[in-house]
Parts: structure tokens; sequence; C-alpha cells
């Protein structure tokens, strides 16, 4: 996870199915910029530091709970909506 300030939770992690670099993607809750969290991910290899994060799902509504699973070409995450019928 990044060093930054604030909270970041539930991290999930999943390594690509071809691997020979040693790639992985990790996901994660992050509550530094906003009362609700954003879920950012990361892929990360074994030769080289990750670079930026990408933002997942950005919303007034809480996205929580986030998963990550791997196929050849990518990556794909699901996570938790609460907020109820406000409009999320």
């Amino acid at each position: 996870m990044t060093p930054e300030p604030n909270r970041q939770e539930n991290p999930s992690i999943a390594a690509f199915p071809d691997n020979a670099d040693n790639r992985f993607v990790v996901v994660w809750e992050d509550y530094s910029t906003v009362d609700a969290p954003v879920i950012y991910a990361k892929i990360y290899s074994g030769t080289e530091e990750a670079s930026g994060k990408l933002t997942v799902s950005s919303s007034p509504c809480s996205h929580r709970l986030p998963s990550v699973g791997t196929y050849k070409d990518g990556f794909v995450t699901v996570w938790q909506r609460d907020g109820g019928n406000s409009g999320c």
C-alpha cells in the first residue's frame, strides 16, 4: 500500500497467471481524501517498483471490502456498496 497518511484498509492481493515476471495486483480502501472510501489498485512486478495507482471506484457512496482476481491480460475487482437507497 502507499505511504500516505490516514486509513488504508482491507487489501486484496492476486498474482497474474503467467507470473513470469512475478507480477501481482493489490487493491484497497483508502480514506485519505474523503469520508467515503475510494478503492485503489496498484500493479507490482518483481523487477520494478510499481508506478502510480489506479482509481477503481470513487463515489459519494461507501464502496468497501474490495476483492481482486487476475487473468492473462488484466484484473477484475469487485466490492461491496453501502448506502442503501440514498441515490447510491
